[in-house]
């Protein structure tokens, strides 16, 4: 199972979609320090365990990102939402497309899960 985050209005990009636990890496910080912190921050579940994708470059618009893709297994319990987002839902991943989604994000999910 994943966890998908439902995006508030208070968020600047991608309101009203289902994501995953998203954030940017600090000037400084490892890739893998930033997921570990992110997923922290924004559902309050530790990270016991951290698998890496490829990173990849993803267009949004005008905007370029680069994404590294991260799949964190946590510690059992359920997210505390923060103002980024609504609701949540623990999802199979092959069902992430019933859902509305920023782009790339069932090519991020699946560089993560090594697909």
């Amino acid at each position: 199972m994943i966890l998908l985050l439902k995006r508030s209005d208070k968020v600047g990009m991608h309101k009203g979609m289902w994501c995953g636990v998203s954030g940017y890496v600090e000037a400084g910080e490892e890739p893998r320090d930033a997921a570990t912190r992110e997923v922290s921050e924004e559902t309050g579940l530790r990270v016991t365990k951290l698998r890496c994708g490829g990173s990849l470059d993803v267009r949004d618009g005008r905007v370029l990102w680069r994404v590294h893709p991260f799949l964190a297994e946590v510690e059992d319990g359920e997210p505390r939402l923060d103002i980024e987002h609504t609701e949540y839902l623990w999802i199979n991943p092959g069902d992430i497309l019933k859902y509305p989604r920023p782009p790339m994000l069932e090519d991020s999910l699946a560089r993560a899960l090594g697909v």
